[in-house]
């Protein structure tokens, strides 16, 4: 067979496209803004309040959609809570509920709250 030839010798030569350069490491933290617009260079970020005013818009909206369905809903609804600790020794308690709605299953998160102190055993 014939032996594929490389540019400059390396591996990066043998599978890089025409004028790529090699990725080169930084140790340096990215913001969160650089971590968003990764690969997108030309993406800019809307404001904090923007964000914070379109998410207690969007939540507002869901919020009342989904309290008439569970309200109307003709067949069972199934409530579960599950309780955990975060990684950081943070306690959480979780509501849940669960029901077909035209042939598919939905579950919805209805609350969370931080346990403030967890009893030893």
């Amino acid at each position: 067979g014939k032996k594929a030839t490389t540019r400059g010798g390396s591996i990066f030569g043998a599978f890089a496209r025409q004028g790529q350069q090699p990725v080169t490491v930084s140790h340096r933290s990215h913001t969160n803004a650089e971590l968003m617009t990764a690969g997108r260079p030309g993406l800019s970020l809307p404001s904090p309040s923007t964000v914070a005013r379109d998410i207690h818009s969007s939540f507002g909206g869901c919020r009342n959609h989904i309290k008439i369905l569970l309200r109307d809903h003709p067949g069972r609804l199934n409530f579960a809570t599950d309780a955990w600790t975060s990684p950081n020794h943070r306690a959480f308690l979780a509501w849940t509920v669960h029901l077909e709605y035209e042939g598919s299953l939905l579950s919805f998160v209805l609350d969370i709250v931080e346990v403030p102190e967890v009893c030893p055993v």
